[in-house]
């Protein structure tokens, strides 16, 4: 089982017990952030428009110098919900 970054065992931390550190756990890296932005047909100054986020924080995470917050994560999927249901209207 892999550790996060202060050394427990995933496997071990009750989300209860863990507070901020559950937005660093399990989120999607670089390359996923990277493809759904391929899927959505941004460029990183559209998505972090998009997003509210500083321009180079999408280039920064995509290249995984940066953690992408699982709140970042669930509005990356929001927006690939939203072109899919636009997509299967035409």
């Amino acid at each position: 089982m892999p550790e996060c970054s202060v050394g427990l065992s995933r496997k071990n931390l009750a989300l209860d017990n863990v507070g901020y550190l559950t937005y660093f756990m399990d989120t999607m890296i670089g390359k996923e952030l990277k493809q759904a932005r391929a899927v959505l047909h941004m460029t990183q100054f559209e998505l972090a428009e998009a997003l509210g986020l500083h321009k180079n924080t999408i280039a920064r995470a995509e290249r995984d110098e940066l953690a992408i917050l699982k709140t970042t994560e669930l509005a990356v999927k929001y927006l690939l919900v939203m072109e899919t249901k636009k997509r299967g209207k035409k």
